[in-house]
């Protein structure tokens, strides 16, 4: 195979040792040391998760179908169907539509194509931005905390390394999307190391 040289990436201390170890396993193997040990082809963009030890939700809970796995690119998403019964997810929708402090901020032309909201939990207050815009936080509401409640244990996820921010996204019709795009801010550190985003 082809040699590619790869950028080590720092890595920050975003997570907490527990939730690195119980996602990353119990001990990935440094890049240094692996980074010789077996030749990289063209299509792996990103080290593989077997020298990084990046374990997968959906290897780790039951009850999710992996749909869509780039090992190249280290790029995962995974699917539960029907996670909450449909009267608490009605529930929670009704919360949604009627608590929240729904904004639609001016984009670069006019109003963006869908109403958002940045929840946080203290002692978090930060801003969120994206494209340009830049979201003030608002308290966390305590449905968001009920619905986190319910579904961070289905993802595998302690109460300590729970969330403590939330973008709220409202798509009131067809007209409403937000475009193919990478969750790359810095306050996720994605650059940097692997995330995890529930969505």
């Amino acid at each position: 195979k082809p040699k590619v040289t790869q950028v080590k990436r720092p890595r920050a201390g975003f997570l907490t040792a527990d939730l690195r170890r119980r996602l990353f396993g119990e001990a990935p193997v440094a890049a240094a040391e692996s980074a010789h040990a077996q030749d990289v082809s063209l299509e792996e963009v990103e080290e593989p998760r077997s020298r990084v030890g990046l374990r997968l939700v959906s290897e780790a809970v039951d009850g999710w179908q992996t749909v869509l796995k780039d090992e190249g690119r280290r790029s995962f998403a995974a699917h539960r169907a029907q996670a909450l019964p449909k009267d608490t997810a009605q529930r929670f929708l009704e919360h949604a539509m009627r608590d929240v402090n729904w904004q639609q901020p001016e984009g670069t032309w006019g109003p963006i194509p869908r109403k958002t909201s940045w929840m946080t939990r203290a002692p978090c207050c930060c801003r969120y931005g994206y494209g340009g815009l830049r979201m003030e936080p608002e308290p966390m509401a305590p449905w968001l905390l009920e619905t986190m409640e319910l579904c961070m244990p289905l993802c595998g996820i302690a109460k300590e390394d729970w969330p403590d921010s939330c973008n709220l996204n409202l798509y009131e019709s067809g007209d409403h999307s937000v475009g193919w795009h990478s969750d790359d801010e810095f306050l996720f550190q994605g650059k940097f190391q692997d995330c995890l985003i529930i969505s």
